[in-house]
């Protein structure tokens, strides 16, 4: 029950004040919480105090610090706001001290978010916003979910936050993936997908920082030790040394930190070298086999894969057909030849002709340096393409530079914050622009930037035109809507519009796409998949809607390949439960600007209360994807009275695929 200003405020003196045991009105987490921010921090509970933001320049300034993380984040941010379903929350991701880096929500939130100061450079430390998801989190190093009025301060009691930690290769903490929901409720299965987001960036941080090293995958079952669940660790190729961990591979280990990891040797950890390993790898063709940790002597199933300079050498000597067999090598190896060989794009690239016919166009204008203009839906995959241009393109062997104009984003109504920031946003355009010389400048989300912010963009790439074409960078930039109707409603400048399109392209949304069959088989050969898609699989992914578009596409398959008991094979019981409502889906001319909640995943958010008979505890045996569908379909259950015909006929889904799906969710029968 939410309490008024006052009450709120002496509930929380009298707990602390009492320093008893919690009870069911208080965790522990919480009650330490608010001792912190009274003892500690010198906080009253009855202060209506906003958490402070940083001026422009020092925002600028940890947004070009955090341009890693925020690269390898941003793409899981977008996946885990579709997949929640709900335009009521926000997904948010701030740095180690609490400042809020960016933010995924729907524009109808914004007012609302900002007079909380729920916005960018906000710092949600508890030592500025008392007891809140991000803070408590960042401060216990822990998966955390503070709820309503858990808040230290009255005004955030209608607000529900879910956050977890997420580390750099050395095992440090360097941020927090947060959910925060406006209604004071949260999806149940929130906190197991908010955690799958923070370790699917946590491995791409890890991927960008050791490019070059040798990966080792182990499970304690086999069929995980290639998933995100399972243990990675990643090695120096010369000797085999221990240069990064993942929590899982920790967690497995009994090992409380990477440090304690770094620098040895793979010896140390199993009862196999360094080179024994590799070969043994190579003979069990790339299948995860069985190793013994060193000390205990606890069995795993591990599996070595080459870095990707030793696949370049593979790959260019000819030798590369056997690794094309194996999960984790095939995607290395098929990056290289795709790096090296450069074929053309196929239409399994983009999933549509049409897109692959303007793929070419592009190629073409790009050598007269014109300039390429990207427009497409949310997710549609505007820099993938960017990128792959980059690939195959005359300008490959020079930088590839990405500028997000999130960062250049200014309040029009602040005057003395635009003049505070013009001189620090014309440094970071011109340092973005002199780092892409003769490479490729990506400016993407274009549409975001102000009307100053875009005449200071207008004036650096003019200054720079005159370096001659052989200096300048060519210059790709996408938006998420069409930007000529925002120059003819006056909110997007004319002259820039006709500067930055040269050649002009749009990338038809997924549900548009006309070869939609063929991307998923691709994609799922990009995940080393080389096993089939059943006709009934095939079927549900293709009458899906794809609010989320590409993004959310390899969101899902990277689901169903985790979720999937036979290997040579995704049936229709992989596929996630939400696809199934095709009755219930939106129009699928879905705006991307202002993502709505769909229907058939508002099941999953909406706080239906299971029975008491069916408590919402963790199964053994199933890994959090496995739980997060479990509890859906008891909702779904539940809602429909344990009708299974009934449940059947919502879904799609035959009774026999239904009756597999509750045995491998461990969901017991009850009498229709």
């Amino acid at each position: 029950m939410v309490l008024d200003s006052a009450h709120h405020a002496l509930r929380i003196r009298r707990l602390v004040a009492k320093g008893m045991l919690p009870t069911a009105d208080v965790s522990e987490v919480v009650l330490n919480s608010w001792k912190r921010c009274m003892e500690d921090y010198g906080l009253k509970p009855e202060s209506t105090q906003l958490p402070p933001v940083l001026t422009r320049a020092e925002f600028l300034e940890r947004h070009e610090c955090s341009g890693k993380l925020l690269y390898e984040a941003g793409p899981e941010m977008e996946l885990l706001y579709h997949q929640l379903g709900d335009s009521q929350l926000v997904v948010v991701l701030v740095d180690r001290d609490g400042t809020i880096l960016h933010l995924v929500e729907s524009p109808d939130l914004q007012e609302e978010l900002a007079a909380l100061n729920l916005r960018r450079g906000a710092v949600w430390s508890e030592r500025y916003a008392g007891s809140n998801g991000i803070g408590t989190c960042l401060h216990t190093t822990a998966p955390t979910l503070i709820q309503t009025t858990d808040h230290f301060f009255h005004k955030h009691t209608l607000l529900t936050c879910a956050a977890v930690p997420i580390y750099d290769p050395r095992g440090e903490l360097i941020a927090a993936l947060n959910v925060t929901g406006t209604s004071g409720s949260m999806p149940n299965s929130s906190m197991a997908l908010i955690n799958l987001a923070a370790r699917m960036v946590e491995n791409r941080l890890m991927d960008a920082a050791c490019a070059d090293a040798l990966s080792i995958y182990f499970h304690v079952q086999p069929e995980r030790a290639n998933t995100v669940y399972g243990g990675r660790l990643m090695l120096n190729p010369e000797d085999g040394s221990i240069v990064a961990a993942n929590r899982n591979a920790l967690l497995l280990l009994g090992i409380q930190h990477a440090s304690e990891l770094h620098g040895r040797s793979i010896e140390s950890v199993f009862q196999l070298p360094f080179h024994t390993l590799l070969q043994k790898s190579i003979e069990h063709s790339f299948q995860p086999m069985p190793v013994f940790s060193s000390g205990v002597g606890n069995r795993f199933f591990a599996v070595a894969q080459y870095s990707q300079k030793k696949l370049s050498y593979l790959l260019a000597s000819g030798e590369h057909v056997e690794l094309l067999k194996l999960p984790v090598a095939a995607e290395q190896a098929t990056e290289i030849i795709h790096n090296d060989a450069k074929p053309k794009p196929t239409v399994t690239e983009f999933g549509d002709s049409e897109i692959d016919a303007s793929f070419e166009q592009a190629l073409k204008v790009a050598k007269f340096h014109v300039p390429i203009l990207i427009q497409g839906e949310v997710g549609t995959g505007k820099e993938h393409f960017a990128k792959a241009f980059h690939q195959e393109g005359e300008r490959q062997s020079h930088a590839f530079v990405s500028l997000d104009c999130m960062a250049l984003a200014q309040d029009q109504s602040d005057e003395t914050l635009i003049a505070e920031s013009r001189t620090t946003t014309e440094q970071l355009l011109a340092s973005k622009i002199a780092q892409a010389k003769n490479g490729v400048l990506f400016i993407d989300k274009v549409e975001e930037l102000s009307l100053s912010a875009q005449g200071q963009l207008l004036r650096a790439l003019d200054e720079h035109e005159g370096l001659g074409p052989e200096q300048q960078p060519l210059l790709i930039t996408a938006s998420t809507g069409r930007l000529l109707d925002r120059v003819q409603q006056g909110h997007f400048r004319a002259d820039l519009y006709y500067r930055i399109s040269g050649f002009e392209l749009n990338l038809k949304p997924l549900r548009e796409r006309s070869q939609k069959a063929q991307l998923f088989r691709a994609m799922l050969n990009h995940e080393g998949y080389q096993g089939s898609i059943s006709e009934a699989a095939e079927k549900q992914l293709l009458a899906y809607q794809w609010p989320g578009n590409v993004r959310q596409l390899a969101y899902v398959l990277k689901v169903m390949l985790a979720q999937a008991d036979n290997k040579d094979i995704l049936d229709e019981q992989h596929v996630p439960v939400y696809l199934f409502l095709r009755e219930s889906a939106v129009s699928p001319s879905l705006s991307s600007d202002t993502p709505a909640p769909l229907k058939e995943v508002a099941l999953r958010s909406s706080p239906i209360e299971l029975s008491a008979s069916q408590p919402e505890e963790t199964v053994e045996g199933l890994n959090p994807l496995e739980q997060t569908e479990r509890l859906t379909l008891l909702r779904l259950l539940e809602d429909s009275r344990w009708n299974i015909s009934s449940v059947s006929k919502q879904l799609g889904m035959s009774r026999n695929t239904l009756y597999r799906r509750l045995h491998r969710l461990q969901i017991p029968l009850r009498s229709e």
